[in-house]
């Protein structure tokens, strides 16, 4: 997989948009566009997607500009695949793998392609290729549900519950297995289960109301907003994880995993382990705080492949792990001993899950910083040809 680095030079070229004339124009047939800069902050990024906000127009086209030999601005891929949400919102895959010092610049190019006599088009643009689908008011254990396929799995989504209740892998295992009854063998799971005692952001309840904002290709979106407002979210499904902002928070919460990894917890043979390796049975319970950078993953003894939970953030607080009746993990961010002291207070606060196609720490590692850890994104100047 090529790894992407470029030189200073072009960087400063980029940003000194006085020189703008001597630059080469990627789209003879557009005659505005903006350059955004993309470095990938210390951390090497793998397919990562790239969200940036502005007042867009419907008709875009994005090219990706590098230095080849000596050469600036060669034009080193001409349809970067991209989604535009509200004409807001922009995202775009930067593809493969980038260097944790590397940069990478892209040239958005706005306006509608010309016609001819006909009304048709004068060229023809690729279609994007949708890598995220998703369905709407689709039933799934006994509640209407958001189906998200995505290449790393697939999220069932509570509309009412507006939480996770199945979370499917490539060889179709359930690391949440929720079910409306049975307790801890069914309805106690749910991804993230976060309002305590009154029931909501957890499949199986009804206090919520959920909709789905924007569908794919890129990028599935989904807003919930539970007991009258008091809780508001939103949920990003990207091709290799999901990553959820509170916007608004009732009272204090924790955020929770209760499941099945592997699809059916073995308490002799499952695992989770915590960002600086350590690696403990899940028939051991744990709790204490969680140093940064605060993020766990969960294995299955026989599956190839991990399920991880991060916090962007570095609250302080504490965290608890155990094993509830051999039926299902409870690990919670912000969970504290004796049961239910909930510690979480900010707003907004992020939190991204996912899998990972590894059981090799430093991948795994690689993989979670890559998902959750920000980019450093610079939109230039507006400039007319």
């Amino acid at each position: 997989m090529k790894t992407w680095q470029f030189g200073s030079c072009l960087l400063i070229s980029l940003i000194l948009f006085g020189c703008a004339e001597e630059r080469p124009w990627a789209d003879r047939y557009r005659s505005t566009r903006m350059t955004v800069v993309v470095r990938a902050n210390g951390v090497e990024r793998f397919d990562k997607p790239v969200t940036i906000t502005g007042d867009f127009p419907k008709f875009l086209r994005i090219v990706e500009v590098g230095e080849v030999d000596g050469r600036q601005e060669v034009v080193l891929d001409e349809y970067v695949p991209f989604q535009l949400d509200y004409q807001q919102q922009l995202t775009f895959i930067m593809k493969g793998t980038t260097a944790p010092d590397a940069t990478r610049v892209y040239q958005i190019y706005f306006g509608e392609l010309p016609r001819n006599d006909k009304n048709e088009p004068l060229v023809d643009e690729p279609q994007v290729k949708r890598i995220v689908t998703a369905q709407d008011e689709v039933m799934r254990q006994g509640q209407k549900s958001i189906v998200v396929s995505a290449e790393s799995g697939v999220y069932y989504f509570h509309k009412q519950g507006a939480g996770f209740a199945s979370l499917i892998d490539g060889d179709s295992k359930d690391w949440i297995s929720y079910r409306p009854d049975g307790g801890s063998a069914g309805e106690f799971r749910g991804i993230p289960n976060i309002v305590h005692p009154e029931g909501g952001l957890h499949p199986g309840a009804e206090t919520c109301e959920s909709r789905m904002v924007a569908n794919g290709p890129l990028v599935t979106k989904i807003k919930s907003s539970c007991l009258g407002g008091a809780w508001e979210t939103g949920w990003e499904i990207y091709p290799t994880f999901a990553k959820m902002t509170i916007l608004k928070a009732g009272h204090p919460y924790w955020f929770l995993y209760e499941g099945t990894p592997g699809g059916k917890l073995d308490v002799d043979g499952d695992y989770w382990v915590q960002s600086d390796g350590t690696k403990r049975p899940v028939s051991e319970d744990w709790n204490g705080r969680l140093e940064p950078p605060r993020w766990v993953y969960f294995g299955d003894a026989v599956a190839e492949r991990v399920l991880f939970l991060a916090h962007h953030a570095d609250d302080g607080k504490f965290d608890q792990f155990y094993q509830m009746e051999g039926n299902m993990t409870v690990f919670g961010f912000g969970r504290e001993l004796p049961c239910c002291e909930k510690s979480l207070t900010e707003t907004p606060a992020e939190f991204t899950i996912g899998f990972v196609e590894s059981t090799d720490h430093s991948t795994i590692e690689k993989a979670i910083r890559s998902a959750y850890q920000n980019l450093i994104i610079s939109k230039g100047a507006i400039e007319t040809r």
